[in-house]
């Protein structure tokens, strides 16, 4: 199923150019590696806060079944 999206000029031009340079073969491919990859730096982020404020193994073992459910979620 094709859906259709509006965009800023500018942010095409910023997406094209992603495209170009990463050698995407469209720009749903692109848009998919970029929500991917965002995902995986909110994950990261996570865990890198986590380990900042010295959490017990209790709260890591609560952070880390919050971060088990929000991979398995299609959006966050």
């Amino acid at each position: 199923m094709v859906k259709t999206v509006a965009l800023s000029d500018e942010a095409y031009r910023r997406l094209k150019e992603l495209k170009r340079r990463i050698k995407s073969e469209s720009f749903s491919d692109l848009i998919l590696k970029l929500v991917e990859e965002y995902e995986k730096s909110r994950i990261l982020y996570l865990k890198a806060a986590a380990n900042e404020l010295r959490l017990s193994s209790e709260e890591v073992s609560k952070l880390e079944k919050i971060i088990s459910e929000l991979r398995s979620r299609r959006w966050w």
